[in-house]
């Protein structure tokens, strides 16, 4: 059978991985395509999701020029529906190029990590070389390497 994002398990609170989920230190991913192919090279059982409704999703940082002085300003916005979709376009996009199959939408998605990754900014460092490629699908076989490497040395 092949994998699907269905096969990620759920937890209600992203301090407790689910049952059947891999014991250990889990960090959020950033909400990237190459982010979200670290969470399917993860696959269920050192990874999980948690639903996060749009109404508590953090605002967003809306910047602009302003006309009249020529300087960046810029405001808060809350986050909506139509900055969700966004967002999953284009992840979804970037992995069908890769073979990958579209995200469900709604989730901020975790993955087992060393203790000494802090969090989704910190992974994405530890797995920089990912960023030598704009091929998706080379990306996938990269992050692949690099995460399975990261986690067995941890």
């Amino acid at each position: 059978m092949t994998q699907q994002w269905t096969d990620i398990p759920i937890a209600t609170d992203p301090t407790h991985a689910p049952a059947g989920v891999t014991g250990g230190h889990y960090v959020r991913v950033t909400p990237t395509i190459h982010g979200l192919m670290t969470v399917w090279t993860a696959g269920p059982n050192r990874s999980f999701r948690v639903h996060v409704p749009i109404e508590d999703r953090d605002p967003i940082r809306v910047t602009y020029t302003n006309p009249k002085t020529g300087l960046r300003e810029g405001h808060l916005e809350p986050f909506t529906q139509q900055d969700q979709e966004g967002i999953e376009e284009s992840i979804d996009s970037g992995l069908r190029e890769a073979g990958i199959p579209d995200i469900p939408s709604g989730y901020d998605w975790y993955v087992l990590a060393p203790a000494h990754i802090a969090d989704g900014a910190a992974l994405n460092n530890a797995m920089r070389e990912k960023n030598s490629t704009t091929d998706s699908l080379r990306a996938a076989r990269i992050i692949d390497d690099l995460y399975n490497a990261l986690v067995a040395g941890s």
